[in-house]
């Protein structure tokens, strides 16, 4: 027999659904990633504040690339997928030149860890980059941010060579790691999982 927390697992991955986020999305946006940067904090990992992730959304709406996975009417995660990123010439790159869009901001909500949403939220950016004729879905990782770094790595996404400086104020510099999924050879499906994230 199932169990209570099983059948709702299922209940909310069969409905999950993407959308781009609105305006009036703000609020609870805001609200999962406080929950996010409260686990981070807690396991250490100290890098987004009340200050960033959230100063970025206003423009990600603005612009049409912050996305959210909802199901069972609750919000699971969020990422953004944007055209460039500042690392774009700094990275050792496999094709510089090729055509790449930029994951971002990616979170899964600290209410449903360990339910492959980070996954599904991956393999959808990976759907929706493709769709643009974009050859690579590029990201950059803290050093340290070894959960993030595991998840990226069994997506298929391959380290670049090169370190990235992201200075924060004047004493705290940040080492970011650049990684990429080459989305003609990697294994993120073909189908697409999200509805109607246009319109």
């Amino acid at each position: 027999m199932m169990s209570g927390a099983y059948h709702e697992e299922n209940e909310v991955r069969e409905s999950m659904g993407l959308r781009l986020a609105e305006t009036e999305d703000l609020p609870e946006i805001r609200r999962m990633f406080e929950g996010v940067i409260a686990w981070m904090d807690g396991e250490g990992i100290r890098i987004w504040d009340e200050v960033y992730p959230s100063a970025a959304f206003p423009a990600d709406i603005d612009n049409r690339r912050l996305y959210l996975l909802e199901g069972g009417g609750e919000m699971l995660g969020a990422f953004a997928l944007s055209a460039e990123d500042e690392s774009c010439g700094r990275m050792g790159w496999e094709k510089r030149e090729a055509g790449a869009l930029y994951l971002e901001r990616l979170a899964v909500s600290a209410a449903r860890p360990r339910q492959g949403i980070g996954k599904r939220l991956i393999r959808q950016a990976a759907a929706l980059a493709r769709d643009r004729g974009a050859e690579y879905l590029r990201l950059l990782v803290v050093d340290y941010n070894r959960p993030a770094i595991r998840l990226y790595e069994k997506c298929g996404f391959r380290r670049a060579e090169g370190l990235f400086d992201k200075p924060l104020g004047e004493d705290l510099i940040l080492h970011e790691f650049g990684y990429e999924l080459d989305l003609a050879h990697e294994l993120c499906p073909a189908e697409t999982y999200y509805s109607n994230p246009q319109k």
